[in-house]
């Protein structure tokens, strides 16, 4: 399997057998405002189910790759609460933003979940947005999507493979980490297209903790 980059502007085609497609663009804006810090916003209901959780701390893990300071999604609810801050609320959002001096935040939305089995085949697959604003403006500086799965399994062409695809098949159904371990893949995969500012020179943070 190979992973191809598509920008969302270009005439969507149909991957490959063997092809994983991740679509994303970059705003020019991206460039001028150069992000060197990014808090993490999510659904607050959702994100506390273990799974939902999972893949936030996914993104999280791979962002602090790309950026020199990152928020994460509790220590931003955290954030939001000392100060009385409903996230939902964009004017809130630019307040919160303001007082701790981060001025990019980060959304990631769960677009699908398949979870399919077969007995003798079994498939597991996420299908995720994500999307860098800058918080002041609502400009958004950088998207990408991208569907990834798992299977095991496969057609018994005799008796002897049959119980193997069962078997196969099974054990990726009862697999609890397979959605984890799909979220990580989607996270670094979604966030490859990001140019690195972690060490950007310009990047002055003024000493300013992160909460």
């Amino acid at each position: 399997m190979k992973t191809t980059y598509s920008n969302y502007e270009q005439k969507p085609s149909n991957p490959g057998l063997f092809e994983r497609r991740v679509n994303y663009k970059i705003d020019r804006e991206f460039y001028k405002t150069a992000p060197t810090c990014v808090f993490v916003l999510t659904d607050p209901k959702k994100f506390r189910s273990e799974l939902f959780h999972g893949i936030g701390e996914a993104f999280e893990r791979h962002l602090r790759v790309k950026f020199k300071r990152v928020i994460g999604i509790k220590a931003t609810e955290k954030g939001a609460r000392k100060l009385g801050l409903d996230l939902r609320n964009k004017n809130n959002q630019k307040r919160f933003s303001r007082q701790v001096r981060c001025h990019t935040h980060a959304k990631i939305q769960i677009d699908r979940i398949g979870d399919t089995f077969l007995f003798v085949w079994a498939k597991r697959s996420i299908s995720l947005s994500f999307k860098l604003v800058h918080t002041e403006t609502g400009k958004i500086l950088f998207k990408s999507k991208h569907v990834s799965e798992r299977s095991n399994g496969g057609i018994p062409l005799s008796p002897i493979t049959a119980p193997l695809s069962i078997a196969r098949a099974a054990a990726l159904a009862a697999d609890h980490e397979t959605y984890q371990s799909l979220a990580d893949d989607a996270a670094r995969r979604m966030l490859t297209p990001l140019p690195n500012l972690r060490n950007f020179i310009g990047a002055l943070t003024g000493g300013i903790p992160i909460i």
